[in-house]
């Protein structure tokens, strides 16, 4: 999942900015940006990279909303922009919910299976979850959850914006890229020239920010839950040279994969769409186990290897065999080439169908309380959190409604 969706789309991003903006070659743009991040990460571990992630998101949102702003003085501000696009036919560039036939984005698709996927983004991935984990106490863990909730919104203004005030000023289709150019071009062609050389690097921090945290992730998975577990006498040493040695074989599988990313309709769309046939099992097997008493590990393990195979077969499909489409049965055919959100809900529909089946065809599991969720505590304060003063828990809860009613707020005016 990390080498699929996350590492080589990092590489790939990075690598296509130093290719439009200083004309280097591709491959080798990539190379230098997986060496830059693995040296970083391997010799500086995860405190290095948590602090370091902190100054360059600093660093990133400034720097967007500098994009941002210049790029709507080309078109005329908001206003000019709606009116562009009314005029070249491209109003849908400023909708977030498209009709149920849209070839990418359905409204289904975007207002259920997107979730699907994130619920594995967000909820189980080491990458994540690692930053909650190493929080001082609860109190400072749902703080940053609810600060990373709040920046999630920021994509709006600093990267969709201007991406469509690229897609209304130039034509992407012949360039060698594709779209995956509009961010660099833009840069090159509506930023002042003293600070076009600020920004690359301001990208590249970004984009080795991403990859040191995944990187990192990764190894911490290697080491943890599977060296570790075989060779539980390792020393210190050992662990953190099995670690080290993890990033270098992720960099290289990460390098291969690169050409697939750019063979595909573009760098979100490919990772969002490989997301989406990987990551619904592992989400309704979570939220079955946390939620449920009666799901065991019998369950889980089916439903993951069946979800999971399912999901692999159509993704070889989707990159390997899209000749097919039109020529195979019809419920083959629905089933490999449906959007891939839609399949995202239907995966997550068999891979529930089957944790549930199994679970009450075997025996129930004991002795499970520490990892269900117990509804009678789920808004009892912590010991840690009783210790800080009232008002600071109230101000946390103020902060996630208010976070939730501004996105409720975008999908409404955006809508």
């Amino acid at each position: 999942m990390y080498i699929i969706t996350k590492m080589s789309g990092s590489i790939y991003g990075g690598a296509v900015v130093l290719s439009v903006t200083l004309g280097w070659d591709l491959y080798l743009s990539a190379g230098l940006c997986i060496f830059l991040s693995a040296i970083f990460t391997v010799s500086g571990g995860l405190r290095a990279v948590m602090y370091t992630d902190f100054f360059q998101a600093i660093v990133f949102i400034g720097g967007g909303f500098a994009v941002m702003r210049f790029s709507l003085e080309k078109v005329g501000g908001l206003a000019g922009l709606e009116e562009r696009l009314v005029q070249e036919g491209k109003v849908d560039f400023w909708q977030i919910f498209k009709p149920i036939d849209d070839i990418d984005y359905p409204w289904t698709g975007m207002v259920f299976g997107q979730y699907i996927g994130s619920i594995w983004y967000w909820c189980t991935d080491q990458d994540m979850v690692q930053r909650v984990l190493a929080a001082k106490d609860n109190a400072h863990s749902k703080a940053g959850c609810v600060l990373a909730s709040g920046l999630k919104l920021l994509p709006l203004f600093i990267i969709v914006i201007p991406g469509v005030v690229a897609g209304s000023l130039y034509d992407f289709t012949t360039r060698k890229n594709g779209f995956d150019e509009a961010y660099p071009v833009l840069l090159t062609e509506v930023m002042p020239h003293g600070v076009i050389g600020l920004m690359i690097a301001t990208i590249m921090t970004a984009m080795m920010s991403s990859l040191d945290s995944v990187f990192s992730a990764g190894s911490s998975i290697v080491v943890n839950d599977f060296y570790r577990r075989f060779n539980p006498d390792s020393s210190e040493k050992t662990l953190v040279f099995v670690g080290r040695c993890a990033t270098v074989i992720f960099a290289i599988l990460s390098f291969l994969w690169i050409p697939i990313i750019s063979s595909g309709n573009g760098l979100y769309r490919q990772l969002v769409e490989f997301q989406n046939y990987l990551a619904p099992p592992i989400g309704i097997v979570l939220l079955l186990g946390t939620c449920s008493k009666r799901v065991n590990s019998q369950g889980a393990s089916s439903g993951l290897v069946i979800g999971g195979i399912l999901g692999i077969t159509r993704m070889i499909v989707s990159v390997s065999f899209k000749s097919l489409k039109g020529t195979l049965p019809a419920v083959l055919d629905v089933f490999f080439f449906m959007n891939f959100l839609h399949f995202a809900i239907l995966i997550w529909v068999i891979t529930g169908a089957v944790c549930v089946a199994v679970s009450l065809m075997t025996d129930a599991p004991k002795d499970i309380d520490e990892y269900t969720i117990q509804w009678k505590e789920i808004f009892v304060l912590s010991k840690a959190e009783k210790e800080y003063p009232m008002w600071i828990n109230h101000f946390i809860v103020f902060l996630a409604a208010l976070v939730l009613a501004t996105t409720v707020a975008f999908c409404i005016i955006w809508g």
